[in-house]
């Protein structure tokens, strides 16, 4: 074995660089979305899946680069809208955000 072969991450969240553009674009979203109740989620459509893709992986590299978390909901069957919430992450053991206790 004459080679030294490196293997190394080529595409998703590790190798994602986030325009200035779409960080402020996200950053806008998130104090939106923080001051509205937690049923809230924002919603963009793209001309194409690969377009939307790469947004998902540009949300979730700002995210974790802001300490936030980035979830995007179910494709419910159109792949070129995305459907996310930009959230702060709950505590372990904390209590779930925007839910009500039940029974009062």
């Amino acid at each position: 074995m004459g080679h030294n072969i490196t293997i190394h991450p080529t595409s998703g969240v590790g190798v994602t660089e986030v325009s200035e553009e779409t960080a402020a674009e996200f950053r806008e979203v998130f104090e939106r979305l923080a001051g509205m109740p937690s049923g809230n989620a924002a919603s963009v459509d793209f001309d194409t899946r690969a377009e939307a893709n790469i947004y998902v992986r540009e949300g979730k590299k700002w995210a974790e680069d802001n300490g936030l978390v980035y979830v995007r909901k179910p494709l419910n069957g159109n792949p070129l809208r995305v459907t996310y919430r930009l959230y702060v992450p709950t505590p372990e053991g904390g209590k779930k955000r925007g839910r009500k206790p039940k029974n009062g």
